[in-house]
């Protein structure tokens, strides 16, 4: 009994180390009442193979106070439903013919905001340029004025979700601590913003948009013809904004961390870059002729993934591969420990974006040896969007500006339920000529 509290408590003091110590010891190592798998085999039983079996954790099951029936949320033909009905919304061919312009003209205006040789904090530009994009593409709105608050509900809920996750976390979430204070004061001016932007989309008529929104209220189920009911199109516009500029921002502010640390790297993508498009801004047909531009940031969530581990609980007993899971089991999967393991990454702590442009080796690669999107029926219907968004935005930056180094290396990090910088990161932006 002991021992189970004090692995508990040494997960919770430091969960990226204690699971990369216990994934050394086993593919499969329990403690507590969890079980960490790292084999990318079992992942891939778990997460495609035999997903049915299995639910949200417990932890993010939480999250539905808040966040209503959600795609993140929901589980079994509701989660099927919405899921086909959303989909459409998704499809990468569609995300790139709409949403590419969006991506580049904001990543242009955020960055016209900086002064030559001024010193920014890399993680907070990329918290409100992908907060106005999600905005724009989802709604067909501007948010410069509700950023603030937008903002500061964003932090509120990631500290709510840690404060959730501590043993007796419901009772404690219900004392009148500083945290819970600050999430019930700041959530409810998101989800007020949010209501606005379906009200006005609504009163304005929806038939013509190409904005989520505007998709959302049309919808309808290709199996069923329902459209969605007023709660359902809350729900599911709280949880694309939340979750579709949270996981993108901090992939974004790693990414750009790095890029300033590494200025071979730096130069490769300017020079990529300027072969691809020239003087121009890039557009979404560029995409493609940026290999080296998406290698970079492939590396970035290899070494920071913005997801960096995935709760399920199994509903029945589960085979997988030649372990067995029990009925009511917590497993967990972990971006961090499997995307830094030395038998799928030689060298597994450098920052080597090359790595991403041998194919003979990537195809020789467990398909689970990486999984930042998560995977399978549950996996991040917005992939395709933030392989986009996130592709425009660095060459977007570094078609315009040299970034420069003002933060350490080995940047300190807030593992909640994304991965976060704990401190602000630093860096110092030159015009180029």
């Amino acid at each position: 009994m002991f021992k189970r509290f004090f692995q508990i408590l040494a997960f919770r003091r430091d969960p990226l180390c204690f699971l990369v110590d216990k994934a050394a010891t086993s593919d499969v190592a329990a403690f507590g009442p969890l079980v960490l798998l790292s084999d990318p085999d079992v992942i891939r039983e778990v997460l495609v193979t035999q997903a049915g079996k299995f639910t949200k954790s417990p932890a993010l099951r939480k999250t539905k106070a808040t966040l209503g029936e959600g795609l993140l949320t929901s589980e079994g033909e509701v989660h099927r439903r919405q899921r086909r009905t959303i989909q459409p919304a998704f499809h990468a061919k569609h995300v790139s013919n709409t949403y590419g312009q969006t991506m580049v003209d904001f990543s242009i205006r955020a960055s016209n905001r900086w002064a030559d040789g001024q010193t920014i904090d890399i993680h907070e530009q990329m918290t409100r340029l992908t907060l106005e994009i999600v905005a724009k593409t989802l709604y067909d709105a501007e948010v410069e004025a509700d950023l603030e608050a937008i903002s500061e509900a964003m932090t509120a809920s990631v500290e709510m979700f840690t404060l959730l996750m501590l043993p007796m976390g419901d009772l404690i979430a219900k004392l009148p601590l500083k945290r819970t204070r600050r999430f019930k004061r700041s959530w409810p001016a998101l989800e007020r913003t949010i209501q606005r932007f379906i009200d006005e989309r609504k009163v304005g008529g929806h038939r013509e948009g190409h904005d989520l929104l505007t998709i959302l209220l049309r919808a309808a189920d290709p199996e069923g013809g329902a459209t969605m009911s007023d709660k359902q199109v809350r729900d599911e516009a709280i949880t694309l904004f939340t979750a579709g500029h949270e996981t993108t921002a901090n992939g974004l502010t790693f990414t750009f961390h790095l890029i300033a640390h590494y200025p071979d790297v730096q130069a490769k993508v300017y020079r990529e870059l300027t072969d691809a498009v020239g003087d121009r801004p890039p557009t979404a047909a560029d995409i493609d002729r940026l290999p080296y531009t998406r290698a970079v940031i492939s590396e970035s969530m290899r070494l920071y993934p913005p997801v960096w581990t995935i709760g399920r609980q199994a509903v029945e007993p589960v085979q997988a591969g030649r372990f067995a899971i029990a009925k009511g089991q917590i497993v967990l999967l972990s971006q961090w420990v499997v995307h830094h393991d030395v038998r799928w990454w030689p060298e597994p702590t450098k920052f080597d974006p090359s790595r991403w442009l041998d194919n003979a080796t990537n195809e020789a690669r467990p398909r689970y040896a990486y999984f930042p999107f998560a995977g399978g029926p549950r996996g991040c219907i917005g992939e395709s969007f933030a392989w986009l968004e996130m592709i425009l935005v660095v060459a977007t930056i570094v078609q315009r500006w040299q970034l420069h180094p003002e933060s350490p290396r080995d940047v300190a990090l807030a593992p909640s339920i994304t991965l976060r910088p704990r401190d602000a990161v630093k860096v110092r932006v030159t015009h180029r000529a």
